[in-house]
């Protein structure tokens, strides 16, 4: 069975990147209900990152899911939609039905983990996190950008955290009823309740007796008071967002 004409991607986890998303997409994938592909982030969507996927092609899309007659979901956790200007957009115009998950961190946690992953896949050049944030303004201006970045705007760390501005995107265009919202800090402690509720959303069996829960997290902090105040106002002003959900 192939989706033209009959089944679409209908799940999306769209970020935030280093916030739980490849711990719930396993979990997930467990469910007898949710097909999952193997490449667990895609990106088909944020043709705004025309450099950072591989998948170019509808077609190359829809091969990297099976297709069968017993899942009723299947899920893309792809974490820079939620960044994406065009994402959101791109993917009701493909299924005006989809839901998404989106999940959320304090930046003062979510940043120096991003940073750590960014410099591991040479996407980053700059070996000290605040050393990285001050280059921003330069970065910006297209300068200081490591020739094996695929996508500048990765680098752009404060635009990354602007988590209100994107869930308040999503809100405008998507009904809250076909939104789910997580905290990575809940998600961490109540791994289990959550995928509970993740299952009651889908309208699924909210049984996790068979789920295997062994996949961790990690976290970091960042010592410079400076950026701490910075990112702790980011977070402050998130929270009403969240309740929303």
């Amino acid at each position: 069975m192939t989706a033209t004409g009959q089944k679409k991607v209908n799940l999306f986890i769209i970020g935030a990147p280093k916030a739980g998303t490849t711990s719930l997409y396993y979990y997930l994938k467990q469910h007898p209900a949710i097909q999952m592909p193997e490449l667990k982030e895609p990106h088909y969507f944020s043709t705004d990152f025309p450099h950072f996927s591989s998948i170019n092609r509808l077609d190359e899309y829809h091969s990297l899911f099976e297709w069968n007659a017993d899942a009723r979901y299947y899920g893309d956790a792809s974490v820079w939609y939620m960044y994406s200007e065009v994402a959101i957009d791109n993917i009701l115009s493909y299924n005006p039905q989809a839901k998404f998950i989106l999940m959320v961190r304090d930046p003062r946690e979510l940043l120096p983990s991003l940073h750590n992953q960014l410099k591991l896949t040479l996407m980053e050049d700059i070996d000290d996190f605040e050393d990285a944030w001050n280059a921003i303004p330069d970065r910006k201006e297209g300068k200081r950008i490591p020739k094996t970045c695929r996508e500048p705007k990765f680098l752009f760390y404060d635009e990354v955290v602007k988590f209100g501005d994107q869930i308040e995107r999503l809100f405008r265009k998507v009904n809250t009823s076909n939104v789910q919202v997580i905290t990575f800090d809940r998600f961490k402690e109540s791994s289990r309740e959550i995928v509970e509720e993740t299952f009651t959303f889908l309208g699924l069996s909210a049984s996790v007796s068979d789920i295997d829960f062994s996949v961790q997290n990690e976290r970091s902090q960042i010592r410079s008071p400076l950026l701490n105040r910075i990112l702790f106002e980011a977070s402050r002003q998130l929270n009403p967002l969240i309740k929303r959900s």
